[in-house]
């Protein structure tokens, strides 16, 4: 674990569907493969900063995903404020993927306004809303 978020690889392919779409090709890898992780957020409804908190994080719910062979995530499960981690992730200003809300609570959105490589001029981000 570093600068407040672990990185994990599942040995299992990614495979995810937004409102009956795959998203597959833009995003993530066609192939098989494994798939790396960062869990960048995993605390409850606030936000919780200081040392009685390292060892889980502080952050609220964000995890970014990297299909096998990319070096920076392109598909981001929930924008809790976690998500303002992923703009050292990325190998540019700008982010070029898609986020995906499982729900609108505050804790699942509220990374949004601090999200710098969203905000760049460079950046495509495609928002994925519950129905």
């Amino acid at each position: 674990m570093s600068a407040g978020h672990m990185e994990l690889t599942l040995l299992t392919p990614l495979s995810a569907q937004v409102c009956g779409r795959r998203l597959t090709g833009r995003y993530v890898s066609l192939r098989d493969g494994p798939v790396r992780l960062w869990l960048l957020g995993v605390r409850g409804s606030t936000p919780a900063p200081g040392p009685d908190f390292v060892r889980y994080g502080g952050h609220t719910a964000c995890v970014a995903i990297a299909a096998d062979g990319q070096d920076a995530p392109t598909v981001v499960l929930d924008a809790g404020t976690g998500l303002r981690s992923l703009t050292a992730l990325l190998p540019g200003p700008a982010y070029r993927g898609a986020i995906l809300l499982s729900h609108l609570h505050w804790d699942h959105v509220q990374g949004i306004p601090f999200f710098l490589a969203g905000d760049h001029y460079q950046s495509v981000v495609d928002l994925y809303l519950p129905a």
